[in-house]
Parts: structure tokens; C-alpha cells; sequence
């Protein structure tokens, strides 16, 4: 870790209890901050945003603060703002972030809360954060099997009757193949992890293509999954 974090004065430390502790209105204060345009205010907010990530393992307690706002807030505005820092936690520094860091309890909540986010959110731009968050946490877990709800519940938004859950459903598919760094790592996942359901994946594609009342948007998306499955195969 590095000296100049773990030489933080006492008075850091109490602030950064205070922003993670029970009362939400510290916290919520410094997220507004990092999303503001306001560069001094940005700059103390993510100063005090890295503390609470890198100091005394806080990264568990940082991510249920997240989870818990991202899941409560009634405004849009408000969950994009704990949403985009909850995926920063999944797409920067080691993919095995969430396994080493966090505790399993938590794991288990953060994937619930995504799918139940995603399941009731009908906002698009809020849609494709969490959509994001859950192509960028399912790649680095599914292949593992450390997310068996995952696929499952993209199964399930791709056969209802919502152009834009399909959509979606279709975005995460092929975004999961985006964030594997490498040709073999996407192999293993399709072995793995897609090939028990590649009957149903067949069939999804080729309704999809076949149906000329589908959105352009969809058969974009369709097109994409498409190509990211059968590329290697």
C-alpha cells in the first residue's frame, strides 16, 4: 500500500468513518462532488473517493454504499451518479477485484441488486450504465461460475415481449465478450459458459433475424452477439 495512505492523520480517518458509516448524507455529498464540473470540489471529492477505496480495506464497505444508494434512489440522475462508480470498482486495476476484495456476502448482494436494477430501470441512459456494469462484472466472474443467475436472466429479457429488454439483453451479450483481454479467455468462455445454451442462442438469433418488426437497434445488437459468438467457432 502506499506510504502516503497509510500515513494519513487521524482526522482523515474519523472523515472517511463518517463517510461510509450508517448516515448517507456525507457520502451522497461527495459523489454530487465527483460528478460535478466544479474542478476544486471534484478534485477534494476524488481525493476522498480514492481514501475510502485504497485505505484499511474499505473497498467492501464503499461498494454496499453504492449498492444500497444505486438500488434506494428514486432519481435517475442520482442512481447514474453511484452506478458509474460502482463499475469503476469492475473495470479498473485487477479483474479479480471482486473476489479478492470483497466478502461473499457482499458479492452476492451486488449481483442481485444489478439484475433487479436493470429488471425494473426503463430510463435508456441509466440502462446502458447498468448494462455496462453487468457485461464488466459478468466477464470477469461468469467464466468461473461465480454468476449462474447471469445468463439465465439475459435468456429471460431476450424472450419478453419489451423491444427495449430485448435490447438490452442483447447488449450485455455481446458486451460480455468485449472485456476479455484476451482470444483464448473468450474460447474458454464460449466452452464453458455458452455452450450448454447454444440451442437457445440459436434460436433467439434467428428469430430475431427472421422478424422484420424488429427495431433497428435491435437488429444491430443481434448482428453484434452474432458475430462475437460464431467468430471462433
Amino acid at each position: 500500500m502506499d506510504k502516503q495512505i497509510v500515513a494519513i492523520p487521524h482526522l482523515f480517518k474519523a472523515l472517511m468513518a463518517a463517510i461510509l458509516g450508517p448516515n448517507t448524507g456525507l457520502f451522497e455529498t461527495m459523489i454530487d462532488d465527483i460528478m460535478s464540473t466544479g474542478n476544486e470540489w471534484r478534485s477534494h471529492a476524488e481525493r476522498l473517493y480514492l481514501l475510502c477505496c485504497n485505505y484499511d480495506n474499505h473497498h467492501d464497505r464503499l461498494c454496499v454504499k453504492l449498492d444500497r444508494l444505486l438500488e434506494s434512489s428514486p432519481d435517475v440522475e442520482l442512481r447514474a451518479m453511484y452506478a458509474l462508480p460502482l463499475q469503476k470498482q469492475f473495470t479498473e486495476g485487477d479483474c479479480c477485484f471482486i473476489q479478492k476484495e470483497l466478502s461473499a456476502d457482499t458479492q452476492s448482494n451486488i449481483k442481485s441488486v444489478l439484475l433487479c436494477c436493470i429488471f425494473k430501470e426503463r430510463n435508456r441512459k441509466m440502462l446502458k450504465i447498468l448494462s455496462d456494469t453487468v457485461a464488466v462484472l459478468g466477464s470477469t466472474i461468469l467464466l468461473g461460475g461465480g454468476w449462474p443467475d447471469q445468463l439465465p436472466f439475459i435468456f429471460t429479457f431476450l424472450n419478453s415481449h419489451s423491444s427495449q429488454r430485448q435490447e438490452f439483453a442483447l447488449l450485455i451479450f455481446s458486451d460480455l465478450f468485449k472485456f476479455f483481454p484476451e482470444t483464448l479467455n473468450l474460447m474458454l468462455y464460449m466452452v464453458v459458459a455458452l455452450f450448454p445454451h447454444h440451442t437457445t442462442v440459436d434460436e433467439i438469433l434467428n428469430r430475431f433475424f427472421l422478424d422484420t418488426s424488429k427495431s433497428y437497434e435491435i437488429c444491430l445488437a443481434a448482428v453484434a452477439i452474432h458475430c462475437n459468438v460464431y467468430a471462433f467457432t
